[in-house]
């Protein structure tokens, strides 16, 4: 259940439809003093670096949960026109009480926040079992009700379309 010890971590920014690789990072861990001493691998500056082959482009980035904070998807969208799609955990400060709880919430069931230019979903798939997603590209509530009483935001849909790159 837990992940190796031992490997290789890599960051990558790849097209999640052509499959097409913009950019790669090799985490090495904590550098030596020297040059390369001062590289941070914190995930704000990891989104920074990879991310500047795209910056301005007006694209969209799903990421991953790791990644995620409120000032990041804040920060792309302002400064670099970059939305960003992504699943959230549950132990960010950022999040209200009420998000993170399934407390007497039903099964596929969806709650909505706005702020600003920025959209953040509870979904419930199973009960007691809330999954967050943060979105600057979507600003609506639209649930797609063609999958039946799963009842998943479009945004959710858009999300399980482009991971499957990495």
């Amino acid at each position: 259940s837990k992940p190796c010890k031992y490997g290789i971590k890599v960051f990558a920014l790849v097209d999640a439809r052509m499959q097409y690789t913009y950019n790669l990072e090799i985490y090495c861990g904590k550098q030596p003093e020297g040059q390369y001493a001062s590289v941070s691998f914190k995930p704000h500056d990891v989104v920074e670096k990879m991310c500047t082959p795209v910056f301005g482009t007006g694209r969209n980035l799903t990421i991953d949960n790791w990644f995620t904070s409120y000032d990041i998807i804040k920060k792309m969208k302002t400064d670099h026109n970059i939305t960003i799609v992504d699943t959230v955990r549950k132990n960010k400060r950022e999040l209200p009480p009420q998000f993170v709880s399934a407390k007497n919430r039903e099964p596929h069931s969806s709650l909505f926040g706005f702020q600003e230019d920025m959209t953040f979903v509870s979904y419930v798939p199973k009960q007691w079992k809330p999954v967050g997603f943060f979105c600057s590209m979507h600003n609506d509530e639209t649930i797609d009700d063609s999958k039946g009483q799963m009842r998943k935001t479009e945004f959710m849909k858009f999300y399980n379309a482009t991971t499957g790159a990495v």
